[in-house]
């Protein structure tokens, strides 16, 4: 009964911390209304290499109608919802103690495809379902070196025609090592560098789109046959 009680309490108090912001997008999509948790996680919170991509996403005029989409480490989920505004199907994906945070963002939202949520630690195994999505997206994932490989797992067991990463970079964080890890897998087609969000100091947001060498591969041998 103590444990009971315990969890309830923790519950509430996760229930109290959250809060609905209200946070410019931009483009077609506009001011975007997502929960935050400050103190409660650090996945809980809009990181600005997130909220850099999500205004990228919401001005490019790329079409993302029925594209599927699996964000990783959603956290927030602001980039997978922006996507989602745009018409994309998307699976926001975290870990376990973020998936209610997740779930609480996709409630009562009038969206072209709704958004599902999935948990998903990275060097886990993966659901089928998960499997050959069209673009995963990721922003605000390299923010300590001994995640890379177990991201790096991750990714190439979800086998992703591509990948579209963003990222801010960090004094204590090698990007090169994840490079070097994700180049056996990964051919990178490209690096931008996005407009910093307001707050997010003078550091550079750079997002790397990536193809799935597998899946590269592949789409050659069809072209042939």
């Amino acid at each position: 009964m103590n444990e009971l009680l315990r969890s309830c309490h923790m519950e509430r108090r996760r229930r109290l911390r959250r809060r609905r912001r209200s946070v410019w997008v931009g483009g077609v999509v506009g001011h975007l209304h997502v929960l935050d948790c400050p103190g409660e996680a650090v996945g809980a919170v809009v990181w600005p290499a997130g909220l850099a991509m999500a205004r990228h996403f919401a001005r490019e005029d790329g079409d993302f109608r029925d594209v599927n989409c699996v964000e990783l480490g959603a956290g927030t989920g602001i980039v997978g919802l922006t996507l989602a505004c745009r018409g994309a199907r998307v699976c926001l994906t975290d870990r376990r103690d973020l998936v209610r945070l997740l779930e609480a963002q996709i409630n009562d939202r009038r969206l072209p495809h709704q958004p599902t949520v999935a948990a998903l630690n990275w060097g886990d195994s993966i659901d089928g379902s998960l499997q050959g999505c069209d673009v995963l997206v990721a922003a605000d994932v390299l923010y300590k070196e001994e995640s890379f490989v177990p991201l790096v797992t991750t990714m190439v067991g979800l086998r992703p025609k591509r990948v579209l990463l963003a990222y801010q970079e960090r004094a204590k964080v090698n990007v090169e090592s994840f490079m070097s890890m994700a180049s056996t897998f990964f051919a990178v087609m490209s690096k931008v560098q996005l407009e910093l969000p307001e707050g997010a100091g003078n550091t550079p947001i750079y997002m790397l789109e990536m193809a799935f060498k597998h899946a590269t591969n592949e789409a050659r041998q069809n072209d042939k046959q």
